[in-house]
């Protein structure tokens, strides 16, 4: 089913009466593309100012040998 009648006379009867379904198709997913990659980058970014906070601010949590599952008693504020 094409869109476009590449033989017609006049520009504006290029298109077929079929053409409100690219439009009905292509809109919502793009606006449903968009929310999501922004959802994401919004969340995101939350995390990674999160993560710095916490890396400024210091952890007094114990530290973990990540190889040997030891922890260490010492905490990683200076």
């Amino acid at each position: 089913m094409p869109l476009f009648n590449w033989e017609a006379a006049s520009v504006s009867q290029a298109t077929t009466s079929h053409f409100w379904i690219y439009w009905a198709i292509t809109g919502p997913l793009t606006l449903v593309t968009m929310t999501i990659v922004l959802s994401w980058a919004f969340l995101h970014g939350r995390k990674t100012k999160d993560l710095i906070r916490l890396a400024r601010k210091g952890s007094d949590r114990k530290l973990v040998d990540v190889e040997s599952g030891s922890t260490d008693e010492k905490s990683e504020k200076k």
